[in-house]
């Protein structure tokens, strides 16, 4: 049995997350159950729905530009005509 952490289930989904190549071995070479708390769940079940609603508003509103810090999950997704967001503030 293996207790996963929000953490590692996102670095499995997610390909430019730490260890990405890592934890989906890690997960599909398990043959025993995996355990999930309700509050892994619930951080992922936010996660998902945060980034949802900013992917809908800028593509509704036309705009590829988002001021974001926490911005790893969302440099996999494309805004307005699969261009991929402009992330603010800028890294130099």
């Amino acid at each position: 049995m293996i207790v996963v952490d929000s953490s590692g289930k996102l670095a499995a989904l997610s390909p430019d997350q730490r260890c990405h190549a890592e934890c989906p071995r890690v997960l599909a070479e398990r043959e025993d159950p995996l355990l999930l708390s309700p509050f892994v769940l619930a951080e992922l079940d936010h996660l998902v729905a945060k980034l949802a609603n900013i992917v809908v508003i800028a593509r509704r509103h036309r705009t590829r530009e988002i001021l974001i810090l926490d911005e790893r999950y969302l440099r996999a997704l494309n805004g307005p005509g699969e261009h991929p967001f402009r992330i603010l503030p800028a890294k130099a």
